[in-house]
């Protein structure tokens, strides 16, 4: 059984769409919000970019489908060999390095492929159809499938980082690649935790990481926004203008009493 074709040709195009489509619709939402008012004028295009990236939840083939059919995919091809030790900490065990996070999500694919594949095993019966079977699991199928997409977002930041050989950007680099490792670890502290990947303790103490780090990043941010941020000749909009009230203003098509 399939949900979808696209993960069958390409998986790992089709996961980085569904990855990048959220992305997307998660920054552009998150960048209206705490813009105020500003981020839901259309002369702004917040707005716009937002529907645009959820628009995509269903063009080039829907998300929720191909996370379904990845997580099938995956649980189908488990085997017991690729299930993580239960007495080895997954990863680096230091939240402080880039390489923890990579471990540890790559541990919580393959220990929730091993259960839904042991579900799936178990459940199984000549006469059982393939709707029954699915059903019951789809929204286990389909979180394999969104942390399996996680997994290889870890692993690019990796590749990333591995690449950059200056010692100036490496140093804030790496701790930018530790506090995203960070955040995403706290977004799912609770599969990390009922798998048993991760302790109560070191998930308490997750917030005080992602503290710290921010403030280890705090002299960079400098040389961070003008590294990743966008030219200022690609952003035609008053909400990027230093003098916002004045930009917004040239875009009116009507002056208050004059006749139109």
């Amino acid at each position: 059984m399939a949900f979808a074709p696209w993960a069958s040709v390409d998986r790992r195009l089709a996961a980085f769409k569904a990855l990048a489509v959220a992305g997307a619709a998660h920054v552009t939402g998150e960048c209206q919000h705490r813009c105020g008012l500003a981020g839901y004028l259309a002369v702004n295009r917040l707005s716009a970019y937002h529907g645009f990236a959820h628009s995509f939840d269903s063009a080039g083939g829907d998300n929720r489908l191909i996370l379904l059919d990845i997580g099938r995919a995956l649980a189908e091809e488990h085997t017991e060999d690729t299930a993580p030790t239960p007495s080895t900490p997954p990863g680096h065990p230091d939240p402080d390095s880039p390489a923890w996070w990579p471990g540890l999500v790559g541990a919580l694919e393959r220990r929730l492929a091993g259960d839904l594949h042991t579900t799936l095993r178990t459940r199984r019966t000549p006469h059982l159809s393939q709707m029954a079977l699915w059903n019951p699991v789809l929204e286990h199928t389909r979180q394999l499938g969104e942390i399996h997409t996680l997994r290889l977002a870890a692993q690019s930041v990796a590749d990333t980082l591995a690449a950059v050989h200056d010692p100036t950007a490496r140093g804030p680099l790496s701790t930018l690649a530790a506090l995203y490792g960070t955040t995403q670890a706290l977004r799912l502290a609770g599969p990390l935790q009922w798998t048993g990947l991760l302790g109560p303790t070191r998930a308490a103490t997750l917030n005080d990481t992602a503290d710290r780090q921010c403030e280890r990043l705090m002299p960079h941010l400098t040389t961070l926004i003008e590294a990743l941020g966008t030219p200022d000749d690609l952003l035609p909009t008053p909400l990027s203008d230093p003098d916002y009230a004045a930009a917004l203003g040239d875009t009116l098509t009507w002056h208050p009493g004059v006749p139109t």
